[in-house]
């Protein structure tokens, strides 16, 4: 950072290039981080990815960590692993092994987070569009057409708790400016 000329601060990052180490060293190591990080690195020397692939999730799904971490280092390796739509099936199919019954597990376990988690968000949304939605049309059966800077107002509310107690409010509230709907 310069100031009047003159540099004042200065940052300087380790960069490690992970794609130029070869994944299949890590993996082998047996530290789950490792091998989720080997996702980012170079496959050219593998010579089974699909089983590379496995061997980094195994690791993961085996290393004991919370559901939490694994959650992560999988999503790394999802992330960075792509496969070909011609190599999902057989992999599928290595996958389907006993052999792979944990990392399967850890699969299935994150796939119903993932959807619990969007169900519980969609819940939520819902919720607040329809107590949006309730205080609007109070307000208006009390006080009349409303001022489109209420209308914004009252739909950029994020809050449960806050729109329940604006719902307890307009019974009692004499005027707009009583409701207490800041910008």
């Amino acid at each position: 950072m310069d100031l009047f000329g003159r540099e004042q601060l200065r940052f300087r990052y380790a960069a490690v290039a992970l794609a130029r180490f070869e994944g299949q060293e890590y993996v082998e190591k047996g530290s789950p981080v490792a091998a989720a990080l080997a996702a980012l690195m170079s496959r050219r020397g593998a010579r089974e990815p699909l089983k590379l692939r496995l061997l980094m999730m195994e690791r993961v799904a085996l290393s004991g960590l919370d559901d939490a971490r694994k959650f992560l280092l999988l999503n790394l390796i999802e992330t960075y692993f792509k496969l070909a739509s011609d190599e999902r099936q057989e992999f599928e199919g290595l996958l389907s092994r006993e052999r792979y019954r944990e990392v399967r597990k850890m699969q299935m376990t994150w796939a119903e987070k993932i959807e619990k988690k969007g169900r519980e968000e969609g819940l939520k949304e819902g919720l607040l569009e329809g107590k949006r939605e309730a205080l609007l049309r109070q307000l208006e059966t009390k006080f009349g057409p409303l001022p489109e800077e209420m209308i914004s107002r009252v739909r950029a509310v994020q809050s449960l708790q806050e729109l329940d107690a604006y719902l307890d409010r307009v019974l009692v509230a004499a005027s707009l400016e009583d409701m207490g709907l800041r910008g």
